[in-house]
């Protein structure tokens, strides 16, 4: 099975050559592209730089670590304009060293080898990986993910007016797109041509006929659970060469048979290796009601010095970490982000750089004046009895996995100018139907978002209907910044 899977990645790195080629020509009016793994593993190491050598595109054929030596300090610093990983192609980011990866869009695609019932899966992959053996999460314990322990952070750049990223590689015999079966791609139209950029057609009626259901093409459950049906991309806007692309620009995308898998270590937690996931034990990891170190409560502020607050738990925040805390009178601008002066050193009491300007509620609202059975269970997972939960939540904003936006080019920093219209053009990520896996735990997405346009969020699951995995984020809802 191994050999064949091997001859399956080799036929499909050969078909994707030929496909590079013809793309070469939209890219030389840039830079010829750099490919990362074609012969095999390759290490990528550290290219391009901010002010002059950012015009190359990176196409990931094949096994590509990114790792190297530094030219200056701890940090690894990668310069690209659109970074392609491809069916059978792994971006694997290691933790030797610092990372900052700049790209205009990063689009992450895979296809499949042969036809159904032989199709096999030849996922692309974007991964970051801890080189020091320690816990793993769960849900990677397949793949050999560890947690990333260095700083890792993406830089999406690029102006507002900027062409999109294409697919390329995996071409498909009748010429489909992105690594998608011909037959996959022209089952279902409807929803592509409604969606398109140019005035659609009217749809056919009655709409959601049930005597006319979507056509269902078996044999690809291995991204399209119960043979949903797959629906054709909508065109998302031009890209270079003339062609057009199904994702926007200044983007982080994952595309059908893509995955994508970011652990971060920053206060986050995760299952050691070998322990069994327990939802009914409280202060455990798969507990509905366990925060870790991520968020806690607010129970006190010090009188003598309000710069200095005690928290429900030990936390291991760091100096220079940024907190939020939640307003408790009802006025959403009077939530407060805040600098630690200093180490939390694990434990409750941490000193702010500057004091709050609003109060925030310490304690919790009792309720033992009520007659037996009147008012709210007790809830079994947290420490609130016979009362409720009123005291202000203190979230760290800070992931050593990071998102990020930055300006028209990657010397140009993403300015917070209300007045300049490009303010409201960030970065933004999507993933779209028949993706392979999306596992995000202990990432930041920053200034993310293209204020005025359609689907362009910091965190956008776009028509993917039933998926391979089930898929659970929950960012913190903040004025351009959110967490995961």
């Amino acid at each position: 099975m191994k050999r064949t899977i091997h001859t399956l990645r080799k036929a499909a790195v050969r078909a994707s050559l030929l496909g590079l080629l013809m793309f070469s020509a939209c890219s030389l009016c840039w830079a010829e592209p750099k490919t990362c793994g074609a012969n095999g593993p390759e290490t990528l190491n550290p290219y391009g730089d901010l002010q002059n050598n950012y015009k190359t595109d990176l196409v990931v054929m094949g096994q590509c670590d990114v790792n190297g030596t530094p030219t200056t300090g701890d940090t690894l610093l990668y310069v690209f304009h659109n970074v392609n990983v491809i069916g059978g192609g792994s971006l694997i980011f290691h933790d030797d060293h610092s990372i900052d990866f700049y790209a205009e869009s990063i689009l992450v695609q895979g296809t499949f080898a042969g036809m159904p019932p032989n199709a096999t899966l030849l996922p692309g992959k974007l991964i970051a990986v801890s080189t020091t053996m320690g816990y793993r999460p769960q849900i990677s314990q397949g793949s050999g993910a560890l947690p990333f322990k260095k700083n890792l952070t993406f830089h999406l750049w690029g102006a507002p007016n900027d062409l999109g990223i294409p697919c390329v590689g995996n071409p498909q015999p009748e010429g489909s797109p992105c690594g998608i079966p011909d037959p996959l791609w022209k089952a279902n139209t409807l929803m592509a041509d409604d969606l398109a950029m140019n005035p659609p057609p009217p749809p056919p009626l009655p709409k959601n006929d049930s005597k006319n259901p979507c056509k269902s093409v078996t044999g690809y459950k291995v991204v399209l659970p119960s043979d949903d049906c797959f629906y054709q991309y909508e065109v998302q806007g031009q890209a270079d060469g003339g062609g057009v692309t199904y994702f926007g620009h200044k983007v982080l995308a994952v595309s059908f048979g893509g995955v994508l898998q970011l652990f971060g270590s920053e206060s986050v937690s995760y299952l050691q290796q070998g322990q069994t996931c327990m939802p009914k034990v409280p202060g455990t990891e798969c507990n509905p009601a366990f925060t870790g170190t991520s968020w806690v409560r607010l129970v006190a502020v010090d009188p003598t010095d309000n710069k200095k607050i005690t928290l429900s738990k030990a936390v291991d925040w760091k100096a220079g970490d940024h907190i939020v805390v939640t307003p408790t009178d009802y006025l959403p601008s009077h939530a407060e982000v805040r600098t630690l002066a200093q180490d939390a050193n694990n434990g409750p009491n941490i000193v702010l750089t500057s004091a709050f300007t609003y109060e925030h509620r310490t304690t919790t609202y009792s309720l033992s004046d009520l007659p037996a059975g009147i008012g709210p269970v007790n809830d079994p997972n947290t420490d609130v009895m016979n009362a409720v939960e009123t005291r202000a939540a203190v979230g760290l904003l800070d992931r050593n996995i990071r998102i990020v936006s930055e300006g028209d080019l990657p010397s140009k920093p993403f300015s917070v100018d209300p007045g300049n219209p490009d303010n409201y053009f960030g970065g933004h990520t999507i993933v779209r139907q028949g993706f392979a896996g999306y596992q995000v735990q202990g990432v930041e997405f920053y200034q993310l978002g293209q204020g005025g346009a359609k689907g362009r969020y910091s965190v956008h699951f776009h028509m993917v209907r039933r998926v391979p995995q089930p898929v659970a984020t929950a960012p913190t809802p903040l004025p351009s910044r959110s967490t995961i």
